[in-house]
């Protein structure tokens, strides 16, 4: 395997390693809410390209409907026959669906118009109510017999409930038309998602958006195959496993009101009393005709106030009406896989390691990965915007990020590793481990500089294995070799760091004493050559052979202002030990600095 195949190797290995940890309950969490912040940049974008459906209207009852309708029906919240008359004129105006995102509950202190609340509500099949459910421990359970419940294979975890507020039970009992307004937040308490269904003890029931799409569409039945694609009459609804929906949200107007129509609650009021009295109406006609009109508090002093990607100030009926608007126009957000966003990152991943890879240049390669990266999240932001697809852009651009530190560390670590072997072939001598005759001469010449300037001395050793052609001639070249690397090794162990050993050539070697006089000199070569004679090498199982240096000492500058000077004397004192016996330190005698 080549390096580059080798260094993508290893990239994919940190890819995976990086997935494992994207898994990890602790930094999942992480990972995931940068992931939403993602979902919110991309939702701001794709919001302004929206264009809603005309035939949803939002009654909303604002500030201005609180202030102004309490004078008829005494502080919010209002009696229950302020709601009658609502029901009353948008019937009239031939509305084809009403949808209270309020919840009648019961009220001891007002029960006079709760009979015909229910009544009415239960009179016509276009009327829509919200219910919630809750985990409080108390003793209210729904009645078994409840219409609002529907049959569904229980496929999904679904977002589950013990406890409830049940509304008026003339209603429980008198309409079909009950839809649950439970929401699911996000860990950052942003509201992004819809659950369509959730569970009530054993049983199943619909989102009060999903009542109102099954009613105009329909449709009375459900199920749910296993990849979780909800069938819903002719309308098919990828869900996620808890049941809920990322929701495609809408373009706020002043930040308060939503792209869909809004109309005031007091104008409906204002206008029936004006038709009673054949006065002008606060609203034309067919304002309301064949509209699905969802009716809710926006007022934000009555706190039904909600966070989401576009805004901190929607209202729950805005939530409700945005639930229903994706689901009519199939304009739900589906986010990819964990699979597709790990091949994604691979994919990425694999190209950026090989420009890395590829470009001996940094500036190049980097400014490529980064054009990478752009066109990978301008794409990503695309695919959102026009294919409502979500995919993940944290961790691919984490991954790609790590994994470009990575190969430029590898890289890099490379170069260098390369760079001290070749350093290493071309300054050292290879059978004894020890620095070259080119390197040994530069190294001379810079203690000589060095030396020059802060007055300084230096001392060489010139050492020759004694008897080496005997050894070659009697054991053969091989164990000829074997001594050199014997003595060298020896060598390098007698010597400070700061000293140098080398081949001088043949059987010679040489060591460079930085910081040395001839005193210190002389006994340094003293205790190497007592050292090597003090051993037996062995160059068989059975044979151990003894080994002895004869050693020549110079120092500059006494014995020489250059290199050649140096050696010379080195030289001559190398001889007079060969002379006198080997295995010893010439010493010679006009050398009078040493006694």
């Amino acid at each position: 395997m080549s390096s580059k195949y080798k260094y993508l190797t290893w990239a994919v290995v940190v890819l995976l390693v990086l997935t494992f940890l994207k898994i990890l309950p602790g930094t999942s969490s992480v990972i995931e809410a940068f992931e939403l912040k993602s979902y919110d940049f991309r939702q701001s974008v794709s919001s302004s390209k929206h264009v809603v459906d005309d035939d949803v209207v939002v009654l909303a009852i604002d500030d201005a409907s609180i202030d102004i309708l309490n004078e008829k029906y005494g502080q919010w919240p209002w009696k229950r026959d302020s709601y009658v008359d609502i029901i009353n004129f948008l019937e009239e105006s031939k509305a084809k669906a009403i949808v209270f995102d309020l919840m009648f509950l019961p009220n001891a202190s007002n029960t006079k118009y709760d009979q015909l609340l229910s009544d009415t509500i239960s009179k016509y099949n276009n009327v829509f109510i919200a219910m919630n459910f809750d985990n409080r421990d108390n003793e209210v359970r729904l009645p078994q017999a409840i219409k609002a419940k529907i049959n569904m294979e229980k496929k999904l975890d679904l977002l589950s409930f013990s406890g409830c507020r049940p509304v008026l039970p003339q209603l429980l009992g008198g309409t079909s038309n009950i839809g649950i307004i439970n929401v699911q937040r996000d860990s950052d308490g942003v509201l992004r998602r819809a659950p369509l269904f959730v569970r009530y003890n054993d049983d199943i029931y619909p989102s009060l958006a999903m009542k109102v799409f099954s009613y105009v569409n329909g449709v009375d039945e459900y199920s749910v195959d296993k990849n979780y694609v909800l069938t819903a009459g002719d309308k098919k609804i990828k869900l996620e496993k808890d049941g809920a929906v990322h929701l495609n949200w809408y373009k706020l107007r002043d930040d308060i009101s939503g792209s869909f129509k809004h109309i005031p609650a007091w104008r409906v009021v204002k206008s029936l009393e004006a038709k009673k009295n054949n006065s002008k109406s606060f609203i034309p006609e067919d304002n309301f005709e064949n509209k699905i009109v969802f009716v809710g508090v926006t007022a934000t002093s009555q706190y039904d106030i909600k966070t989401t990607p576009i805004s901190k100030n929607t209202a729950g009926i805005e939530f409700q009406t945005t639930t229903f608007l994706n689901l009519i126009e199939n304009n739900i957000i589906h986010r990819t896989s964990f699979f597709i966003n790990v091949l994604i990152s691979l994919v990425l991943v694999l190209a950026v390691g090989f420009l890395i890879l590829y470009f001996d240049s940094a500036i190049v390669s980097v400014i490529l990965s980064s054009v990478i990266i752009l066109s990978f999240f301008a794409t990503s932001v695309m695919l959102y915007v026009y294919q409502n697809i979500w995919t993940d852009i944290f961790f691919p651009v984490f991954a790609v990020i790590i994994i470009m530190i990575f190969m430029y560390l590898v890289k890099y670590m490379t170069k260098a590793r390369d760079f001290d072997y070749t350093y290493k072939l071309a300054t050292t001598d290879g059978l004894t481990g020890l620095y070259n005759h080119r390197y040994m001469q530069e190294q001379i010449a810079k203690n000589i500089a060095s030396s020059r300037r802060y007055n300084t001395k230096f001392s060489l050793l010139l050492l020759d294995i004694d008897f080496f052609k005997k050894f070659n001639d009697t054991y053969g070249h091989q164990a000829g070799d074997a001594v050199l690397r014997y003595v060298s090794d020896l060598l390098k162990k007698s010597i400070r760091s700061t000293d140098i050993a080398a081949r001088y050539g043949g059987e010679e070697l040489v060591i460079i004493l930085t910081n040395t006089d001839k005193e210190e000199a002389y006994i340094t070569a003293e205790k190497i050559c007592k050292k090597i004679a003090a051993k037996k090498m062995r160059i068989s199982e059975k044979q151990e052979v003894s080994v002895t240096v004869s050693i020549g000492v110079t120092t500059y500058p006494e014995n020489g202002s250059n290199s050649e000077e140096l050696i010379e004397y080195a030289d001559k004192g190398l001889y007079y030990a060969k002379e006198h016996g080997r295995n010893q330190v010439g010493k010679i005698p006009d050398d009078s600095s040493v006694q």
